[in-house]
Order: structure tokens, then sequence, then C-alpha cells
């Protein structure tokens, strides 16, 4: 079985938007974060049996990712992700597309009323493959995301902010 292996450094841009699953998850990100409300069908982006790991819950299936997701955006205006590094290993095989794509993201969050963002680097390992439903972007989705970050960047600069707010 042939892999193929390509590495980016850097922000998107016209060579990551060449590599199917790299244009894919740029297509993604930028989708969940215009829109906290995430209007899209639940299997857009995720099979209806994807698997989603954060570092302390598991949530099955495209319905309970999405819900996770409006849970933990909703607390903000807005939110941007940056990739920094972005390795894809490619073993699709003729129609049978199976892509890992190893990134690591800068996110910032920006809080509601609040015009600096709390930044918090994010590392995450997605497997992407064939959708079998028709809503699946591009035909492919998620089939399992594994999330690893320190949450508590976020929520100690969320509280340290709202003191400051508090006290003046």
């Amino acid at each position: 079985m042939p892999i193929t292996v390509h590495r980016h450094h850097g922000p998107w841009d016209q060579s990551t938007r060449k590599i199917r699953p790299l244009k894919y998850l740029e297509d993604y990100i930028s989708e969940v974060t215009s829109d906290f409300r995430l209007l899209y069908p639940n299997t857009k982006y995720y099979s209806p049996d994807a698997i989603f790991h954060d570092n302390a819950a598991t949530f099955h299936g495209a319905n309970d990712i999405k819900a996770m997701m409006k849970l933990v955006f909703g607390k903000f205006e807005k939110a941007s992700m940056e990739p920094r590094y972005l390795q894809v290993i490619d073993e699709t095989e003729g129609e049978k597309a199976l892509y890992t794509v190893i990134g690591e993201l800068m996110v910032s969050y920006y809080i509601k009323g609040d015009a600096e963002p709390v930044l918090a680097p994010r590392l995450m390992v997605f497997t992407i493959m064939n959708g079998t439903d028709s809503e699946a972007y591009d035909g492919l989705v998620f089939s399992e995301v594994y999330l690893s970050w320190n949450v508590g960047i976020v929520k100690d600069e969320v509280a340290r902010r709202a003191n400051l707010r508090h006290e003046n």
C-alpha cells in the first residue's frame, strides 16, 4: 500500500488548498469559527459514528460531537484557528479515501466584550475518510478526532478578565 506524506509549516495558503484533506480541514474550521450556532447538518463533517477524544471526555456520534462543540464555543464571541504545523498521511487506495492529519494549531478565543483574544495551542489528530451520508462535505467525513490542549489556559484567563471587569 503506497503512503504519501505532506508537511506544511505556517498558515493556510495555496499549497494547502491543493491537498484535499487540508482544504477540507480549512473549510471545516472556517465554517465552525464563522458562526457558533453551527447551523450545518450534523453529518456534514462528522461520520454518524465518529469518535471525538478530548482531554477529559470522549464523544460518540456526529450529534453528540456537535452538541459538545456548541457548548464549548457558545461561551465566546468568536474564535479563529491557525495552523503552525500540519502533516498529512495519505493512505488512499483507489476510491477509498483515508487520511490522517496531525496538526498543531493556535486557537484565538475572543471573550464576549473583549477585543484581545485568549491564545491556546492545540494538538489535534484527525482521521478523515469517505462519507457515506449525502451531506458529507466534499465526500469526506471525520471518523475520529483526538484533541489535546490545556483547558486551564482558557479557563484561568477568562476568570482573570472577569475579575478585572468586576473590579472596574
